[in-house]
């Protein structure tokens, strides 16, 4: 770990709904301090993140051409894009020309022989069910040494009802778009509405994994981390932050 930023808070943007939802009452909360900012995927032009995580080229590549219709770009002047090892450079240089920094992971499941979320310092890799972005984002800002770690947009998959998804009332992410977690993956609607109940579960399963690697987090590593959006992750929410009336 890294003592440079040992005095220095991070918040973390995640790409839910909630932060469009509750977009002017978490730039208000930027303001109270001097914080460094982490975005994950495409979080809808709603800051400039000092550090940008993308660890998928598809997903960077289908995102920044969605975003480039809506005139926002990928990734704004003044942040710092962070890749996989494994990104592909031909995409990353057809929408940004700029530095770049590249880290190395191995994404397992839980379900792996030795699962357990890990960075291998002799190797320079992370290792382990990390299971998305906004996990590794998480022990990446653990590992370089932030005194506090604070993430808005992580709602997860299953926070709103299926009902509500499927009518665009709420929305897994800032784009605003329902269902978004198998739109993104080539189901059609026809296919969604039809298999509603097995896809929720799906998403409740995934939940799941997620939630087991942030207690491994916290019950590990001891990292000090806390989600300030309503979040299905709910023992790790605290409301008292932004003052967020979810209800």
């Amino acid at each position: 770990m890294t003592n440079s930023n040992k005095n220095k808070k991070v918040v973390i943007f995640g790409a839910g709904y909630s932060i469009v939802k509750y977009r002017d009452t978490i730039l208000k909360y930027l303001k109270t301090d001097g914080f460094i900012i982490i975005g994950c995927k495409n979080i809808g032009g709603v800051v400039c993140p000092d550090y940008h995580c993308w660890f998928d080229s598809k997903a960077f590549e289908r995102d920044a051409e969605m975003l480039k219709e809506k005139g926002i770009p990928v990734i704004q002047e003044g942040s710092t894009p962070v890749f996989l090892r494994t990104c592909k450079r031909k995409i990353i240089r057809k929408y940004w020309r700029g530095r770049y920094k590249k880290i190395d992971c191995t994404f397992t499941s839980w379900k792996a022989d030795n699962p357990f979320p890990r960075y291998v310092k002799r190797k320079k890799k992370y290792w382990g069910a990390f299971i998305n972005t906004g996990c590794l984002a998480i022990f990446w800002a653990h590992r370089k040494g932030f005194s506090e770690i604070n993430i808005v947009g992580m709602d997860g998959y299953s926070f709103h009802s299926k009902k509500d998804l499927l009518i665009n009332k709420e929305s897994q992410h800032c784009s605003g778009e329902g269902i978004t977690f198998f739109k993104r993956r080539g189901n059609s609607e026809q296919d969604i509405n039809e298999n509603i109940d097995f896809l929720y579960e799906k998403l409740k399963g995934k939940d799941k994994k997620i939630l087991r690697t942030l207690n491994y987090f916290k019950t590990q590593y001891n990292i000090n981390f806390k989600i300030l959006t309503p979040t299905c992750y709910e023992s790790f929410y605290d409301p008292s932050v932004l003052k967020i009336d979810c209800i």
